[in-house]
């Protein structure tokens, strides 16, 4: 099953990211502070898109064929395998 809701983390913050995609999956669905797709600064509009915050640099995120989201964290060399199943 393809996900429709994709998951996307940055490097600086350190946060995980998680859109809902149109039906044709071809734009993000943003609404409220982001429908005009510009944040004015670091949190504008990140209540309803933060999946999760805290982790360090992201470099690389992968849900695998078991439902979990697995992080890799390359300033420390360790991969990180969720402890949470997600639901597609």
């Amino acid at each position: 099953m393809i996900s429709t809701k994709p998951f996307v983390s940055d490097v600086v913050i350190g946060r995980i990211y998680h859109f809902d995609l149109n039906k044709d999956r071809t734009e993000l669905v943003l609404e409220g502070p982001l429908a005009d797709k510009v944040a004015e600064t670091r949190d504008t509009g990140i209540e309803d898109i933060v999946f999760g915050e805290g982790f360090g640099g992201i470099t690389d995120l992968e849900v695998g064929p078991d439902g979990y989201l697995s992080m890799l964290f390359p300033l420390v060399m360790e991969q990180y395998i969720g402890f949470f199943q997600l639901l597609m």
